[in-house]
């Protein structure tokens, strides 16, 4: 009986020892792969695994987006008829024309910047530059009166030219008001000139005084006379210009004055200074216009006209320079050069204004003719209606009798 129990001690024993055993093997291995990790960083590995999926991810969304869009296209394209593909392209076409110009616009915008600067910079050295200049060569200050002091003392020496005024009385009150704004205009070219000219005005009315002191007329550097051009020159010194004479003018003579009659109509006061020049024993003259230029109408000027050509003339021009800058361009037809008449611009361009006025005007007589005809023949039509409606109730009328007629026979 004692040796059953040891026996079943034995194996119980046994097991524990097994137990023990496999339970220090496992605490081995689990410090072993301890140690193996301890041997890598463990952050490293988690931002490797962290990068890798993150790429693979960002490949399967692009990969995704690309399916996407494909599908989109791909169905858009069953969608849409070709019309609808061709308009798709030409807005797409379109858009990117508008990207350029907005593109060329900008590019455009900052080379006038650019531009704009360079300028800036050149004029304000070329602004420095006349500055100086102006410092170097600066003239001492003048008053008004010094400058007019000048100027007189300039046309006192220069060719004496006479506006004669006796024929007053004979203006009327618009022709007087015309001519004192002429004296206004001759100041001014005579103001302009290099050399100016000696101005007198002679036989001066109270009214025209009147109206020239209205005008600051003595402040102008004229002489402004109660005499006759008799009193102040010998008559061998006077030369009085008219367009009413055959003879021409060719040099001008310093010692000599040259006289302007002062009227406005010369059609209406024909030959008023020819007879009073003549009258007096003075020589007439007149400008070579028919030499250089042909005119529209007649060769009469007006006095501003004939000052001018005077100054320019004085001024060392020739007698084609002067009497083209004198004479207004609208009066002028033709140059002359060397005996042939050359048009000018202006008159051609009036031609052609006159050819266009004609034909409008014969277009509206046309219309006017077809529309008279067109009356007429609505009126005759109307007529005839007219007739034709009374035919058809005298008809009528007739009519209605026989039937009455007819009834009263079967009664």
């Amino acid at each position: 009986m004692s040796e059953q129990p040891l026996q079943q001690v034995q194996p119980q024993q046994n097991l524990d020892q097994n137990n023990d055993d496999l339970i220090d093997s496992k605490i081995d291995q689990n410090n072993a792969d301890l140690q193996n990790q301890n041997d890598f960083d463990p952050i490293e590995d988690e931002n490797d695994i962290n990068e890798s999926d993150s790429n693979e991810n960002n490949s399967q969304n692009n990969l995704q987006e690309e399916q996407k869009s494909e599908n989109q296209v791909e169905d858009n394209n069953q969608k849409l008829s070709k019309n609808e593909m061709k308009r798709q392209k030409r807005a797409e076409m379109w858009e990117s024309i508008k990207k350029k110009k907005k593109e060329l616009k900008k590019q455009e915008k900052e080379k006038k910047k650019l531009e704009r600067q360079q300028q800036h910079i050149e004029n304000s050295k070329n602004q420095e530059e006349v500055i100086q200049q102006k410092q170097q060569h600066k003239e001492p200050y003048k008053s008004n009166q010094q400058l007019r002091d000048e100027y007189s003392n300039r046309a006192k020496n220069g060719q004496p030219i006479i506006l004669d005024m006796q024929f007053l009385d004979m203006l009327e009150d618009k022709e007087f008001k015309s001519l004192v704004k002429q004296l206004c205009y001759m100041q001014s070219s005579n103001k302009k000139a290099e050399k100016p000219c000696r101005f007198i005005i002679s036989s001066v009315s109270p009214k025209l005084r009147q109206a020239l002191n209205a005008n600051n007329a003595d402040k102008w550097g004229i002489e402004i006379l109660d005499q006759h051009y008799l009193d102040l020159f010998p008559k061998d010194n006077l030369v009085y210009l008219t367009g009413d004479t055959d003879q021409d003018l060719d040099e001008l003579d310093q010692q000599c004055a040259y006289i302007i009659g002062g009227l406005v109509d010369h059609n209406r006061l024909k030959n008023v200074t020819l007879n009073a020049a003549t009258e007096q024993g003075i020589q007439v003259k007149r400008f070579p216009i028919q030499n250089h230029l042909k005119l529209e109408a007649s060769s009469i000027l007006a006095c501003n006209h004939v000052f001018d050509i005077m100054v320019q003339r004085a001024n060392g021009k020739s007698w084609k320079e002067s009497l083209q800058t004198g004479i207004p361009i609208r009066k002028v037809v033709a140059l002359i050069e060397n005996g042939v008449e050359i048009p000018t611009e202006h008159y051609l361009k009036k031609l052609e204004q006159m050819k266009k006025q004609q034909q409008i005007a014969l277009e509206k007589k046309k219309l006017q003719e077809q529309s008279q005809e067109f009356i007429k023949d609505s009126q005759k039509a109307s007529t005839y209606n007219e007739i034709k409606e009374t035919d058809l109730k005298e008809s009528d009328i007739q009519n209605e009798s026989d039937e009455s007629s007819t009834n009263k026979d079967c009664i």
